[in-house]
C-alpha cells in the first residue's frame, strides 16, 4: 500500500493480535462491580422503577431462589421491551460489568451484553397494502436471533461479517446503533477480561470502545464518533459484503501506523457495492408445490422469458445499462416435504427445503446472486413477495407478476419502499403525519408500475445506479439544473439534488417525465423526504388538502416550497430540453431571511369570456427587497402554466372560475392574488326537442337536408331543421327495432332487429327521404350498427355477424373470424373498424377491413381490463374514437391497428361526434352514480368534462348546422347552442396541438427543437412539432437600404409583430425606430431600415413577437 498518498484517517494504535470475535460467558468470582453509565438506565419490576445498579444490589441481597425469580421476571420484561422499543431496552440494559458480576444461573435469565462479528439478514414481506420488516442475526455458536434495531441500523440492509454490539434474552435481541461502543471504566475492565485488545491505550483522555468482539482505544471521543459516523455510512450502502465489516476482514491491512485508512477502506467498499448493484445479476428460480397443493406454480418457459426480457429490460433501463437479470428457471416442480400450512410462519424453512430439493436434483446454486423460490400459492400467507434487502433470497407466493418481481428484486439490490408522508393539515412534513407504505405512486418500489415507475432519485443513488456526478448536495443558495432520472439514455449529469433539512434529514429533488398525466410532477419537481433512521423515502405533497391529493402534489413551475423551520426554500423556475434530457431549473434559497418583505401584486383578467377563446392574464408585482419573483398560476383547468408574469389562457368548459397567481420571492414571502372569471359555453346549454314518441332512439344520420333518428318500437323520427320532428311508425307486418342508421349520399340504410312473420332476426331497411322505408333483408342474428365507405355498406351484429352490400339493397354474409357480438362499426381513412364484446369478463374484439369482405383481428391493439366493454366506435375528423360500458375513451390514428386510451375512468360512452374543431362525447359517469356526462376535446386526446344537465341516456350524437344533437332513451333529442369557430389565439393553439406539443407547450418552449420557440411557430403559422417546418426570413439588398422579409401563414390577432433594428449585438439595444414596414399581410411581413447602408458600419434587424 502506498504510504505517501493523501488519506483521511482516525488514529488507532495496533497490537499484533489476531482473534475471532466470539460471545464469552464470564464471571469474576467473589466480586461485585457496579457500573457507572452516562445516563441512569432503569428497569421496571413489580411496578417499581429501579436503576439497573440497584437491581444488581437487590439481587445480591436475595437468596439464590430469589435471584433466579427476579432474573426470570427481568428477562421477560426485557424481552418485551426489546421488541417494542429496542433503543430504550439498550438504555435500560445491564452493563457489561454488571452482567459479568452476576452468578451464571442469574445470567442465564437476564439480558446478556454481547460483541461479535455476525451475519445480519433484513427481510421485507410485501402485501397489497402493507409490509413487514424482520431482521435475523446469526450469532456464532448460538444460531439465529430475532433482532430489533434503531437509529442508523434501520437504514441498513443485509450484511455479512459485520461488527455488532447489543443485548439478547435467549434468541431475542437488540443491536446497538454505533459500531464502536464506548465503555465506561468498569465496563472497560470487564471487557479486558473478555475480549482481545487490538490497539494500545494512548495516554491522556483515551476512550475505550468495543467492536466485533475486540477492544479498541481512541485518543478522544470525537475520534470515536467520527469513526462511527463514517462506518455507519458504509453500512448503509448495498451489498452484503460491504460496510463496516470490511475493516475487520483484515485489520492490519486496513490500518497504517495505528490509523484507520478510510480512503482505502471506502475504495474497497465502493468497489464491492458497484459489483453488487452494477453488474449483471445471475438469478436462479426453484419451483415447488406441496402434498396438499399440487401443480406447477408457473410455466417455466413463460416465466423464464418474462424474467429475461421484460424484467431484465426494466432493470437495465432503470440502472442506465449498469445491470440486468440473467435468469435460469428450473423446469422441475419439486414436492415439498410438508403440507402448505406448515410453512405459513416458517419462510426460512420453506426456502431451505426448496433449495435443498433443487441441490439434490443436481442444481449448483453457488454462483447465483439471487435465488428465488416460487411456490404454489399459500392462502394463509398474506404477502405476495418476500425478499432480503441486499441479499440473495427471494420468495414468490404463487405470483409471477412482473411488477412484483421487479419490486422484490429491488429489495435484493438494496432498495427499501418508496412511501408517501400523509398529513391532515397544511404542513407537508408535519411530524404527526403518517407513512403510507406504497404511497409513491410513480415508483415501482411504491405503487408505480413498469415501465414508467423507475426508482426515484434517492433510491438510485442509494444503490449506486447514480455515478458520483449524477447528484449534487446543495449547500449554498442558487439555481441548480436537474435532469430527468427516469430514462435509460439520459445523459444530463445531475439527476437529483440533496438538500440538508437538519437533524440528519434531507430533501431530495428530482423530475420525472413518464407520468405525463400528472401535471405538477411532469411540469415540475417531485420532492422526497429522507428521514434519519428510516429506510424509506417519502414522497411529499407540496399542496396538501388540494382536491387532487398526492396526485397533484408535485412542485409545479413557479411554485415555492418553504420549510421555514429548516430554512429551506425550493422553487421550480423553468424547464426544457429534448427527450431524453428534459431538465428543470430549481432555485434553492437557504436561510431564515429575517425582515424579508412580502411582494406586492395585482391581477388583471377579464370578468367574462367565451369558451375556447384565448385571453391574456397578467400580474403586476414588485418586491421591496429587490428579490427575483416567481409566479405560480392556477386557472382551474388543472394545467401547469409557465413561471411568467403574463400568460395566455383558454377554457374548454364553461363555469365560474377563480383565477389565482401566487407571487413568491422564493425566500418564504408570498402574495396570492385572485379574480373570478365567468366562462360561457354553448355545449353546456342544451334544449330538449319534442319528438312525439317515448321509444328509445339509438342512432342518427343526416342527408339530403334531413336528420333521421332511428329507434325501437317500430319508430323513426325525422326533421329538416333539428327543431321540429315528425314520427314515422311502421305498421303491420313490419316490426323493426332499429339500432343503427347511415346515409351514403343518396340513401338512408337502417339496421336492427325485425320480425318477418315467422321469427325474429336481422332487419335492414332503406329510404331516400327518411320518411318512406322499404325492407331489404331479414333473418339471422340481430344487427347492431351499419357503416358506409368506399362503395360498400357493412352491418354488424350478434355472434360475430357481418353483412355486406354494394348497393344497400342486396346483402351477403362475410366471415368475421369471431363469434363475439359485434356492437358497432365505423368507416374512415379507407378502413372499416368494428368493435364488440360479449359482456361479463370475456375479451373485447376489434376487427378492421379495407373492403368490408376480408377482416383482420386487431384486438391485441387495445389494452383493456376484463369487465370493460366496447360498445361504440366512430370516425371523428382524424381518428377513430371508441368507448363502451365501464370503459374509457380510446382512440386510434392508425386505422384501428391499435388504440390508445385517452381518458381513464368508469364511463359508459356510446356517443361520439366531431364538428367545428370540437370532439364531443356523451354518456354516463358510472363512478358518479351513473350521472349524465358530456365531454369535449379540441385535439381528440385530452378531454374535459362539461357541466351536463340531467338528460335521458344518450345513445348517439351528430354535428348539425353549428350544433351538436344527441338522441337517447324515452324518445329524447337534445340540441346544444350554436358552437362558434374556435378562436385562433395562442392558448387555444396550445390545446389544439396538445398531443404533439406534449409537456413542451409554453410560449418559450421549443417543442420540435428546431431552434424556434413555440410562440414563433404559432405566430408565423409553421409546424410546432415538425422540425422541418420553421419560420423563414430573407435578407434583401435593395442597393440602398438594409431590408428583411418574413414569410408567415396568417396574421394572429393576439400577437404584436414588431420589426426592430440594432447596430450592436453586444449591448442588445433594439427598437423599432429607424424601420419602415413595406408589406404587412397574411403571408408576408417586409420592412427596411430608414438609414442607407452606406451610412452604417453595422446594422441588424429582427422580428419581435409578443402576446397581447
Amino acid at each position: 500500500m502506498n504510504q505517501s498518498r493523501k488519506k483521511t484517517v482516525i488514529s488507532l494504535l495496533v497490537l499484533s493480535v489476531v482473534c475471532v470475535g466470539t460471545i464469552l460467558f464470564f464471571q469474576k468470582p467473589n466480586q461485585q462491580v457496579i457500573g457507572a453509565t452516562p445516563s441512569t438506565p432503569t428497569t421496571i419490576q413489580n411496578g417499581e422503577i429501579i436503576p439497573s445498579s440497584e437491581w444488581v444490589d437487590k439481587v445480591a441481597s436475595l437468596d439464590r431462589q430469589g435471584d433466579i425469580e427476579w432474573a426470570k421476571a427481568r428477562g421477560r420484561m426485557m424481552r418485551a421491551l426489546i421488541r417494542s422499543n429496542p433503543e430504550q431496552a439498550i438504555l435500560e440494559a445491564l452493563t457489561l460489568s454488571e452482567w459479568s458480576a452476576l452468578p451464571p444461573e442469574v445470567q442465564a435469565h437476564v439480558e446478556q451484553p454481547f460483541s461479535s462479528i455476525v451475519n445480519v439478514e433484513v427481510m421485507v414481506a410485501c402485501g397489497a397494502e402493507s409490509s413487514e420488516t424482520s431482521i435475523s442475526t446469526e450469532l456464532p455458536t448460538l444460531g439465529n436471533m430475532e433482532t430489533y434495531v434503531y437509529g442508523h441500523r434501520k437504514e441498513m440492509g443485509s450484511k455479512n461479517s459485520i461488527p455488532v454490539q447489543g443485548i439478547r434474552v435467549g434468541k431475542v435481541g437488540a443491536l446497538r446503533e454505533e459500531i464502536f461502543q464506548p465503555l465506561e471504566k468498569q465496563d472497560e475492565l470487564a471487557a479486558l477480561e473478555l475480549y482481545p485488545v487490538v490497539t494500545e491505550k494512548p495516554g491522556g483522555h483515551a476512550v475505550a470502545a468495543l467492536a466485533g468482539g475486540k477492544l479498541f482505544y481512541f485518543k478522544s471521543r470525537a475520534e470515536l464518533e467520527e469513526a462511527n459516523t463514517r462506518l455507519a455510512n458504509l453500512d448503509k450502502l448495498p451489498c452484503p459484503e460491504s460496510g463496516s465489516g470490511a475493516l475487520f476482514q483484515d485489520l492490519e491491512a486496513a490500518m497504517i501506523g495505528g490509523e484507520i485508512d478510510f480512503q482505502a477502506l471506502e475504495e474497497i467498499v465502493m468497489k464491492a457495492t458497484a459489483a453488487w448493484t452494477g453488474t449483471p445479476r445471475d438469478m436462479y428460480v426453484v419451483m415447488v408445490d406441496f402434498p396438499d397443493n399440487t401443480g406447477q406454480p408457473a410455466d417455466p418457459v413463460t416465466f423464464s422469458n418474462s424474467l429475461n426480457t421484460t424484467v431484465s429490460q426494466q432493470i437495465w433501463d432503470m440502472s442506465y445499462e449498469k445491470t440486468h437479470i440473467v435468469a435460469t428457471v428450473n423446469a422441475n416442480t419439486y414436492r415439498m416435504p410438508n403440507v402448505s400450512s406448515y410453512y405459513t410462519n416458517k419462510t426460512a424453512t420453506l426456502f431451505t427445503d426448496a433449495r435443498d430439493l433443487a441441490i439434490a436434483g443436481g442444481a449448483d446454486l453457488s454462483s447465483y446472486e439471487t435465488i428465488c423460490v416460487l411456490f404454489k400459492k399459500i392462502d394463509s400467507i398474506w404477502w405476495a413477495g418476500l425478499a432480503s434487502i441486499n441479499g440473495e433470497r427471494l420468495w414468490l407466493n404463487g405470483t409471477t407478476n412482473t411488477d412484483v418481481v421487479i419490486h422484490e428484486l429491488g429489495h435484493n439490490y438494496g432498495s427499501y419502499h418508496a412511501s408517501f408522508w400523509e398529513v391532515s393539515g397544511f404542513d407537508p412534513v408535519d411530524p404527526s403525519g403518517t407513512p403510507y407504505e406504497y404511497g409513491d405512486f410513480m415508483d415501482i418500489m411504491g405503487g408505480g408500475d413498469a415501465p414508467e415507475g423507475h426508482f426515484n432519485a434517492w433510491h438510485k443513488n442509494r444503490i449506486s445506479w447514480f455515478d458520483a456526478d449524477n447528484w449534487q448536495s446543495v449547500s449554498n443558495s442558487g439555481t441548480y439544473r436537474v435532469y430527468r432520472s427516469d430514462h435509460r439514455q439520459t445523459t444530463g449529469l445531475v439527476r437529483g439534488l440533496e438538500i440538508d433539512k437538519g437533524a440528519g434529514d434531507y430533501y431530495w429533488v428530482g423530475i420525472r417525465q413518464e407520468y405525463a398525466d400528472y401535471e405538477t410532477f411532469s411540469r415540475g419537481a417531485y420532492l422526497l423526504w429522507k428521514k434519519s433512521g428510516d429506510s424509506r423515502s417519502y414522497l411529499l405533497d407540496t399542496s396538501p388538502q388540494s382536491v387532487g391529493g398526492v396526485l397533484d402534489g408535485g412542485l409545479a413551475l413557479g411554485q415555492t416550497y418553504s420549510d421555514a423551520a429548516a430554512g429551506v426554500h425550493i422553487t421550480a423556475v423553468d424547464r426544457g430540453g429534448p427527450t431524453p434530457n428534459e431538465w428543470l431549473d430549481v432555485a434553492v434559497n437557504l436561510g431564515t431571511f429575517p425582515g424579508n418583505t412580502v411582494p406586492t401584486a395585482s391581477l388583471s383578467a377579464p370578468s367574462n369570456i367565451a369558451v375556447q377563446t384565448s385571453t391574456l392574464l397578467s400580474v403586476s408585482a414588485s418586491d421591496a427587497d429587490g428579490d427575483e419573483l416567481a409566479y405560480y398560476w392556477d386557472t382551474g383547468d388543472g394545467l401547469v402554466k409557465p413561471n411568467a408574469a403574463s400568460i395566455s389562457a383558454a377554457w374548454l368548459s364553461g363555469g365560474t372560475n377563480t383565477i389565482s397567481c401566487v407571487v413568491s420571492d422564493m425566500k418564504g414571502g408570498t402574495n396570492r392574488v385572485s379574480q373570478t372569471v365567468v366562462v360561457s359555453s354553448p355545449l353546456e346549454s342544451w334544449t330538449k326537442r319534442t319528438t312525439g314518441t317515448t321509444a328509445q332512439l339509438n342512432d342518427i344520420a343526416y342527408g339530403n337536408g334531413r336528420l333521421v333518428a332511428v329507434g325501437r318500437d317500430w319508430k323513426i323520427v325525422y326533421s329538416d331543421d333539428g327543431v321540429n320532428w315528425t314520427v314515422f311508425t311502421f305498421g303491420y307486418p313490419y316490426a323493426p327495432y332499429f339500432e343503427g342508421v347511415v346515409f351514403d349520399g343518396s340513401l338512408f340504410v337502417a339496421v336492427g332487429l325485425d320480425y318477418d312473420g315467422a321469427a325474429w332476426g336481422a332487419g335492414i331497411y332503406t329510404s331516400t327521404d327518411g320518411a318512406s322505408w322499404t325492407r331489404r333483408y331479414t333473418g339471422g342474428s340481430a344487427l347492431n350498427d351499419v357503416a358506409f365507405g368506399n362503395g360498400s355498406y357493412v352491418a354488424v351484429g350478434g355472434s360475430g355477424t357481418i353483412l355486406r352490400s354494394t348497393d344497400g339493397l342486396s346483402w351477403s354474409p362475410v366471415t368475421s373470424g369471431t363469434t363475439t357480438d359485434l356492437r358497432a362499426v365505423g368507416y374512415g381513412e379507407g378502413t372499416f373498424v368494428a368493435v364488440g364484446d360479449a359482456g361479463n369478463l370475456t375479451p373485447h374484439v376489434v376487427l378492421t377491413s379495407t373492403d368490408g369482405s376480408s377482416w383482420s383481428d386487431q384486438s391485441a391493439g387495445v389494452q383493456m381490463y376484463a369487465g370493460n366493454w366496447l360498445f361504440a366506435v366512430e370516425y371523428c375528423n382524424d381518428r377513430f374514437l371508441a368507448g363502451g360500458w365501464n370503459s374509457e375513451i380510446f382512440g386510434s390514428t392508425n386505422q384501428g391497428s391499435s388504440f390508445d386510451y385517452y381518458l381513464s375512468g368508469a364511463l359508459d360512452l356510446e356517443s361520439f361526434a366531431f364538428g367545428n374543431g370540437n370532439y364531443f362525447a356523451a354518456g354516463r359517469d358510472i363512478g358518479n352514480s351513473y350521472a349524465d356526462i358530456n365531454l369535449v376535446s379540441v385535439d381528440g386526446e385530452n378531454w374535459v368534462a362539461l357541466a351536463t344537465p340531467d338528460q335521458d341516456d344518450r345513445n348517439a350524437a351528430i354535428y348539425y348546422n353549428g350544433t351538436f344533437i344527441t338522441v337517447g332513451d324515452n324518445g329524447s333529442i337534445w340540441q346544444s347552442d350554436s358552437v362558434g369557430s374556435i378562436d385562433p389565439g395562442f392558448a387555444m393553439w396550445q390545446l389544439e396541438n396538445g398531443a404533439v406539443l406534449g409537456l413542451n407547450r409554453d410560449p418559450l418552449d421549443d417543442a420540435d427543437f428546431d431552434g424556434h420557440l413555440n410562440l414563433a411557430e404559432y405566430a408565423m403559422g409553421t409546424g410546432a412539432a415538425d422540425a422541418g417546418s420553421k419560420p423563414a426570413s430573407v435578407m434583401l439588398n435593395s442597393g440602398t437600404y438594409f431590408q428583411v422579409s418574413y414569410e408567415r401563414d396568417g396574421m394572429k390577432s393576439d400577437i404584436d409583430y414588431v420589426v426592430e433594428r440594432g447596430v450592436n449585438l453586444v449591448s442588445n439595444e433594439w427598437n423599432s425606430a429607424g424601420t419602415l414596414v413595406l408589406v404587412d399581410n397574411e403571408t408576408n411581413l417586409t420592412a427596411r431600415s430608414t438609414y442607407t447602408m452606406s451610412s452604417q458600419t453595422n446594422e441588424f434587424m429582427r422580428l419581435k413577437l409578443e402576446l397581447k
